[in-house]
């Protein structure tokens, strides 16, 4: 069960496909173009 401490689940559709976002999300912050 340790081995799932390392893992992050991320289910997403649309532009949060996007390496930007996801990369955005995951270092917290706010994508280009967000309102």
């Amino acid at each position: 069960m340790d081995d799932l401490q390392d893992k992050v689940w991320y289910a997403c559709y649309g532009s949060n496909l996007l390496e930007e976002h996801f990369l955005c999300c995951i270092k917290g912050g706010q994508p280009a173009g967000a309102k």
